[in-house]
């Protein structure tokens, strides 16, 4: 969970920050509540929960009788509140996500400034952290629709740094640094303002003038955050001063560089996943200053193999640190450490399938000398030799070959994937592959194929009926309505569920959800080809357009009618409207 995707309110940033280093937490459906609170307001438990909250075990009673008190008095904001919290207690993945989705179901009917836009802001956040991007968007723009419908402006901006953060990493920087730009705007110009927050956005602005190699705006806000941070904003100061020092090494000001690596790295809070993941970026750029001012290869050396293990231990992937193996895989050719040699080059094939699967996009990887096909050349060079050498296992030899094949059948199932995807949405948007027919004309297929209407039992004048009613009912987007079910249809109808199925079956040949669902994305189809402003929507608002209650069964309709995710659709569609 990193600090920057974080934010709340300024009254209770502090203490959010403690929060991050709480324990792990597990839910007790058999809780009681303790004698001592029986008879305690809310305000009173959440104050005590506030002055406790790094006593995980007290923490915890508070918070499980503040939910346990809500439950009691069906107060849904008290729920939702309690729930937020208590994720904070949980470590395992899909119980955190499952803590955070009650507390957005119990408040999402509410008209609250912050339920549900704080699960909505944290729920991102951890999609973020375990590099689901898209899903992650998906909750940034809700936390963004939902401020500017309550017009809270702090969580408006905050879920804008969120997205620029989540842009950043995927490679656009100066749509990023644009964000990040409006966000620093926003918090210099609050009238009562929030030093971390001021300070925080101006470590992610000089980032990304960094990384857009701005390099003397990056220096001016580095300066600022260093000449105003504080002891109560080390932390930043610390993410400054490496942060500078990476950029005096791009100015090539390389003795400054290496006095501030070593200072923002002798104090970097590790514990945190942004502090963690600056300090393996100051051990990576300490060692190519050991190599370009000193021509130390060894102590070089010494940083990167610090690097690889800081990267193996904590499963996170900087693009930049690609270089650490390159390196590596330099100085073990010119020895004869053919072992060695061959496990490095083994690693960044890893690496590169890490990025790959993550969506993350480096640049410095486009002007690499170590491609993917000129590292399984130099792969196979070193196997050759290592066979002159010595007898390798049969599994060690079958390992290579999987690593391999894997990174070739990754390859092509992800060309064989767009390919597809590109052809059926081309299809899709010339209207030459989904069926148009309304029920009607569906009759007239099933009649030539000898499936009379009388073969089904039932009176022909109740077929006839629910064909016109159905056939209007197409006609009028009456499918479009959420709460659709086939008895409710069939009492519209003034018909049975049974009748009104068998039609549908017999004529449509398809069930009657299916039939409903194909009517719904045949009509978003539609509208989302015409209506540019629908197109803006988040999946979420599409589905409810559509009909479906949920963005989850929309997906799975819109997948098995097209063959293509609506995300991917709109994306393409925006594209080529464009």
């Amino acid at each position: 969970m990193e600090i920057s995707r974080l934010h709340l309110n300024s009254t209770v940033i502090t203490f959010f920050i403690y929060l991050l280093s709480i324990p792990l937490y597990s839910q007790d459906y058999t809780f009681t509540i303790p004698d001592s609170l029986h008879d305690k307001s809310f305000d009173y438990i959440f104050s005590r929960f506030q002055n406790d909250y790094n006593d995980t075990i007290k923490a915890k009673i508070y918070l499980k009788t503040y939910l346990k008190k809500a439950e009691k008095t069906n107060n849904k904001l008290k729920k939702a509140q309690a729930l937020n919290y208590l994720s904070y207690y949980v470590s395992e993945k899909q119980e955190k996500f499952s803590l955070l989705e009650k507390s957005i179901l119990e408040s999402q009917d509410l008209n609250d400034e912050y339920y549900p836009i704080v699960p909505y802001s944290f729920l991102g956040s951890y999609y973020h952290d375990n590099y689901e991007y898209e899903k992650a968007l998906e909750k940034y723009l809700e936390v963004f629709r939902l401020s500017k419908k309550h017009n809270n402006k702090d969580y408006e901006y905050i879920a804008l740094h969120n997205i620029a953060i989540l842009k950043s990493e995927v490679g656009k920087h100066d749509e990023a640094l644009d964000l990040f730009k409006r966000c620093f705007a926003y918090e210099t110009s609050k009238k009562y303002q929030d030093t971390f927050a001021r300070i925080e956005t101006m470590v992610d602005l000089a980032k990304s003038y960094r990384y857009n190699k701005k390099y003397d705006s990056a220096s001016f806000y580095y300066k600022r955050i260093i000449k105003e941070s504080n002891s109560k904003t080390q932390y930043y100061l610390d993410l400054a001063n490496i942060n500078e020092g990476i950029n005096l090494y791009n100015k090539r000001d390389l003795k400054n560089s290496e006095f501030l690596l070593n200072k923002g790295i002798s104090g970097v809070n590790t514990n945190e996943i942004e502090g963690l993941k600056h300090y393996t970026l100051g051990q990576l750029y300490r060692g190519k200053i050991k190599l370009e001012l000193y021509n130390d290869i060894e102590n070089a050396k010494k940083y990167f193999l610090k690097v690889d293990s800081l990267l193996t231990i904590s499963n996170h992937t900087i693009p930049e640190t690609r270089q650490v193996y390159e390196f590596l895989i330099k100085y073990h050719s010119q020895t004869e450490n053919k072992n060695q040699h061959l496990k490095t080059i083994n690693k960044l094939l890893t690496f590169d399938s890490i990025i790959f699967a993550r969506k993350i996009n480096t640049v410095n990887r486009l002007h690499s000398e170590f491609d993917t096909p000129e590292l399984l050349k130099n792969k196979e060079n070193v196997i050759q030799s290592l066979e002159k050498r010595t007898k390798y296992s049969t599994y060690g030899v079958i390992s290579l070959i999987l690593i391999v094949i894997t990174l070739i059948t990754l390859v092509i199932i992800q060309f064989k994937k767009q390919k597809f995807y590109k052809k059926r949405f081309n299809e899709i948007v010339t209207n030459s592959s989904l069926p148009k027919e309304g029920l009607l004309d569906k009759i007239a297929v099933s009649v030539s194929k000898n499936k009379a209407p009388n073969e089904i039992n039932i009176d022909q004048a109740i077929v006839n009926t629910i064909i016109e009613k159905l056939s209007i009912f197409e006609t009028n987007n009456d499918f479009l309505q959420n709460d659709l079910n086939a008895t409710k249809l069939a009492k519209e109808f003034s018909t049975n569920t049974k009748y009104l199925s068998k039609v549908i079956n017999v004529f449509k040949e398809q069930s009657f959800t299916n039939y409903i669902n194909d009517l719904r994305i045949d009509y978003i189809l539609e509208e989302l080809q015409h209506n540019s402003r629908l197109r803006k929507y988040t999946i979420k608002g599409i589905s409810q357009e559509a009909g479906f209650n949920t963005a989850e069964s929309f997906a799975s309709a819109f997948k098995k009618r097209t063959g293509l995710n609506p995300s991917y659709f709109v994306r393409n569609l925006n594209s080529k409207k464009d």
